[in-house]
């Protein structure tokens, strides 16, 4: 990554930890992850957290995790939540993208609509350093998982390093030695804590307390009702245009809505979600995004208007296609599709064993019918199989990659 795109990446903010609350009707979800999407200064020795929904098939939800750079590490549980934890910790000063992909079933049997994507950046390397250690527990003495410690320059408040409790509710943080530092402690549902002037190898044991209930309600934005009703017209005529062009309207329409500061722009969830996934899959286009993360035409170009704003992706026309990419990364036009796991597995197969049925892929990846349908259906879309019916039922085919044209190859300069 080039020193621009770092300094895009340096520039990040903590996003906020609780996500949208799910209801029963939304089906199996990813609700909140630790390291958070942009999350910065990350200390390696941190466990990375997935919290979903509901209860998940825990082999299926482990084998649909990826981790890039991949590391190697070992999974535990807490209830929903699945920790990854890899053995000396990750590399220092490095950019992680962290998936859990589509195929990852819950205890019923239903599979994540869409993958979860987050990313974040390691803690540079120091040359001299001490250790943090300690616990957080509530105020009943249970220990806590996934809170956030903190730790903060004292003299200007810049961020020197995060991690996160695990299951253990214990902690631990290398910092930079010669620096003074206050420590912050934060979780959804939990007051903050902070310890001030901490500049040396120590043990913290921190109890939180619950939060009081806000006796304030929601605040109603009329600003953004009224741009919504202003654009109104722009959203029913571009559902029926090109991908290119449908990014353009509204990206027209995103201008009209208020400005938001760089330092913010990735504090907030939706749009943390957005810049992730386009992270993870450098030259992913504008309709993929919006079927992967599930969200409005408007929505997703306003959000992508202000990441374009502020430089944090680039874009670029592919065919019918608007094609995102980090800023400071470079642009690939002709990046593969990513595939999970599992689609992975099916293409292969699929080659192999040309011809095979849905129900046939199910009985031989031990996956349910409906899981093995989903995935061949966003595989079709994507170009990479194709469905024939066969008597009562179907067959499958993967669609080979057309030859790579040949080059004129000059034969004076042989």
């Amino acid at each position: 990554m080039s020193g621009r795109g770092w300094a895009a990446v340096a520039g990040l903010v903590i996003l906020a930890l609780a996500s949208p609350s799910v209801s029963a009707d939304d089906g199996v979800s990813v609700i909140s992850t630790r390291p958070g999407h942009g999350d910065t200064a990350v200390d390696p020795s941190a466990s990375i957290q997935v919290t979903f929904s509901e209860p998940m098939n825990r082999a299926s939800a482990e084998a649909e995790f990826s981790l890039n750079p991949m590391a190697n590490g070992s999974f535990v549980w807490v209830g929903d939540t699945m920790l990854y934890r890899v053995p000396g910790g990750l590399q220092r000063g490095i950019w992680y993208g962290a998936a859990v992909s589509a195929g990852a079933l819950s205890l019923a049997g239903e599979p994540l609509p869409a993958p979860a994507f987050f990313g974040f950046l390691t803690a540079p390397v120091v040359a001299a350093s001490f250790t943090l250690t300690g616990t957080v527990t509530g105020e009943s003495g249970g220990v806590l998982l996934g809170i956030t410690v903190e730790a903060v320059h004292r003299e200007n408040g810049t961020r020197a390093g995060v991690t996160f409790t695990d299951d253990n509710g214990a902690f631990a943080m290398t910092l930079e030695s010669s620096r003074v530092y206050r420590l912050r402690f934060s979780g959804q549902g939990f007051e903050t804590w902070e310890i001030d002037s901490v500049g040396a190898a120590g043990v913290h044991q921190v109890t939180l307390r619950p939060t009081r209930p806000s006796p304030t309600g929601g605040v109603f934005n009329l600003g953004m009702v009224v741009a919504g009703s202003a654009v109104g017209g722009i959203v029913l005529a571009s559902f029926y245009l090109v991908d290119a062009l449908r990014f353009a309207l509204f990206s027209v329409s995103a201008s009209m809505m208020m400005r938001v500061g760089r330092e913010k722009v990735l504090d907030q969830f939706v749009r943390g979600q957005v810049f992730g996934a386009i992270v993870l899959q450098p030259g992913i286009n504008y309709t993929e995004i919006r079927r992967r993360l599930r969200i409005a035409n408007g929505q997703l170009a306003y959000h992508l208007h202000i990441l374009l704003r502020e430089e944090f992706v680039l874009s670029r026309r592919v065919g019918a296609h608007a094609c995102f990419f980090p800023a400071g990364v470079p642009v690939d036009i002709g990046a593969g599709i990513r595939l999970s796991p599992l689609q992975e597995r099916l293409v292969a197969m699929l080659r192999s064993s040309p011809g095979a049925s849905q129900t046939d892929l199910a009985a031989r990846l031990d996956r349910p019918v409906k899981t093995i349908h989903y995935n061949v259906s966003r595989l079709q879309k994507q170009g990479m199989l194709r469905v024939e019916r066969a008597g009562k039922g179907s067959a499958c085919y993967a669609v080979e990659p057309p030859p790579a044209p040949m080059k004129k190859v000059d034969v004076n300069a042989i």
